[in-house]
């Protein structure tokens, strides 16, 4: 099982599932490179937290699926780390 990675949302506006990770932490980042925030919620939640670029969350989720992620600019990346 992967411990870190990253999400890149290819079309702002679109929201991007995360992968099938078990998890119980997760911090999730706003990549540094990013233009703009990315934002994180439930599937099908119409209100997301944002992170800006190079800031960081913990959420508290039992799979990374869970989560949906979108993007300000088309490309950028929301970077994850499960931390057990």
């Amino acid at each position: 099982m992967a411990r870190t990675g990253h999400i890149t949302i290819t079309t702002a506006g679109t929201p991007v599932q995360g992968t099938d990770q078990q998890a119980n932490d997760i911090y999730l980042a706003g990549h540094p490179s990013n233009a703009g925030n990315v934002w994180v919620g439930g599937i099908g939640d119409a209100n997301k937290y944002p992170i800006p670029p190079g800031q960081q969350v913990v959420v508290n989720v039992g799979n990374l699926n869970a989560l949906e992620f979108d993007a300000d600019t088309s490309g950028d990346k929301v970077c994850w780390l499960i931390y057990w």
